[in-house]
């Protein structure tokens, strides 16, 4: 019974670290899908940047014509009224509403560059955090593959001993001809201190 129960348990332990693997490979694919997400909105911030410089424009088109109208409704009602256009009247009330469309102008842009500095940390918030996703997804993978490959392999040993598997210390050449300890499986046999 402890062998069929031993290759049971080594099976269940091999189970688990398939099981880490899948939950690993989960934990990445999640992470990149909400890093993608992130960066799809990023990038939607920045055509919303662009239709923010297009509205600007367009405003400043219209201001500029409603003060142009405004200019010449003014001419015609000083002519209306025998004041002569071109004369000191007419030149400082024109003076007047250029100084103030240029005001107007100053502000739409400034309110745009405002609005899409906003857009911008936003988008630079998003970047930062698809980065972080990925970083985090991944190590949610590391931990649950170490963690689930850990039990796993517990699980393993642990029932190639109870099925009959046991340890024993061997010689073994390292790379640099340096002699270590390595250990080896076997069946059957008991060596002292190691069953």
């Amino acid at each position: 019974m402890g062998s069929a129960g031993g290759a049971i348990q080594a099976g269940l332990g091999a189970a688990q670290i398939i099981n880490a693997k899948n939950s690993a490979d989960a934990a990445k694919a999640q992470a990149e899908f909400m890093a993608q997400q992130d960066e799809f909105n990023a990038q939607l911030l920045e055509y919303r940047k662009n239709e923010i410089g297009e509205i600007a424009q367009e405003n400043i088109d219209v201001r500029q014509q409603q003060v142009r109208q405004m200019l010449g409704s003014q001419k015609v009602a000083l002519a209306a009224q025998g004041i002569e256009v071109e004369g000191d009247i007419g030149e400082q009330l024109a003076e007047q509403e250029r100084k103030l469309l240029q005001q107007d102008v100053e502000a739409i842009k400034n309110n745009a560059w405002r609005e899409v500095f906003g857009l911008e940390q936003k988008q630079l918030d998003l970047r930062s955090s698809a980065a972080f996703t990925r970083i985090e997804g991944s190590e949610r993978a590391r931990q649950t593959m170490v963690t689930g490959g850990l039990a796993g392999l517990g699980n393993i040993v642990e029932g190639g001993s109870k099925a009959g598997l046991k340890f024993r210390p061997s010689k073994s050449n390292t790379k640099y001809g340096q002699v270590r300890e390595v250990g080896t499986v076997s069946t059957g046999s008991r060596y002292k201190g190691y069953a």
